[in-house]
């Protein structure tokens, strides 16, 4: 919220003072970034959940070995729809090197349109995390990855027309409603995905694997790039087959939305607890949801 909206006064800066100065806001300002990070993450509870773990010792001694042991699925899935990011990396990256290089839009104009949808998708969010508590998370992100795989081809063939008006209607609809029914909802879902004592080492990382994807997105889409009016259309082909590997892969995983928390990760309570009765030679008793 505060980099988006200090982004527009600053992009519409002079370029001198942009070149010679404005350049170093944004960089100043991680520094009030960082300390709202660090209050928020010193002054934060952990759950009762953790907390009851922590008390019975569950917690894992190796979270990374255990989560890979009970649910290396899981975090393929994870990997998976964090590939989504790609769709805004190749939106705000690439997307305006192509709109200032080939469509012959100005920088400020761009940038002013990525940060409106972009700043306006913080009203969005909460609203479609509101809404996947009702109709469950896997929905929304596949709303998510199928609009967002159309969308793209709708916002460089507007980049093309040279209207700035379709251009931000095309962004409105691809980065504010679409993107932000992902963006709004894969910290939730992504952690619970898994376990409490295995929750933070699942969640980071199958999401930090799949960002490297999406940290290369606009070097991919640069080399995709053609020749031409429609040179734009490799790149929103590889947008769209990363918005439909994260559509597969949402697809397979678990809905979780009414799922009570204390049994989120099935797969590694099953296991820990078949790995308990083969140490103590228990007969096997089956789980009975609760209610």
């Amino acid at each position: 919220v505060l980099a988006t909206l200090v982004f527009i006064p600053v992009a519409a800066l002079p370029v001198e003072a942009l070149m010679s100065w404005g350049w170093r806001i944004p960089f100043w300002l991680s520094v009030v970034v960082l300390a709202i990070a660090y209050w928020v993450r010193t002054h934060l509870d952990e759950t009762p959940v953790f907390e009851e773990a922590k008390e019975q010792r569950t917690v894992a001694r190796m979270p990374l070995r255990e989560v890979l042991r009970f649910q290396s699925p899981d975090v393929l899935r994870v990997i998976g729809m964090s590939i989504m990011s790609v769709m805004q990396t190749i939106f705000t990256v690439f997307g305006l090197a192509y709109a200032t290089g080939s469509a012959g839009f100005d920088k400020a104009s761009i940038l002013t349109v990525n940060a409106v949808a972009i700043g306006l998708s913080m009203f969005v969010m909460p609203f479609v995390a509101k809404l996947s508590d009702a109709v469950g998370r896997r929905p929304l992100l596949l709303t998510a990855a199928v609009g967002c795989s159309v969308t793209i081809f709708a916002y460089f063939a507007a980049l093309a027309s040279g209207s700035i008006v379709l251009v931000f209607l095309a962004a409105f609809v691809n980065m504010t409603l679409l993107y932000s029914c992902f963006n709004g909802i894969w910290p939730a879902y992504f952690a619970e995905l898994f376990a409490a004592p295995v929750r933070y080492s699942g969640m980071a990382l199958g999401n930090q694997l799949g960002l490297v994807v999406a940290g290369f997105g606009p070097l991919i889409a640069g080399l995709l790039l053609g020749k031409g009016q429609d040179g734009w259309l490799p790149v929103a082909c590889f947008a769209a087959l990363c918005m439909a590997i994260a559509a597969v892969s949402a697809l397979f995983s678990r809905e979780t939305a009414k799922t009570p928390i204390a049994d989120l990760g099935e797969p590694y309570l099953r296991g820990i607890a078949a790995r308990e009765r083969a140490a103590t030679g228990r007969p096997e008793v089956p789980l009975v949801p609760r209610p």
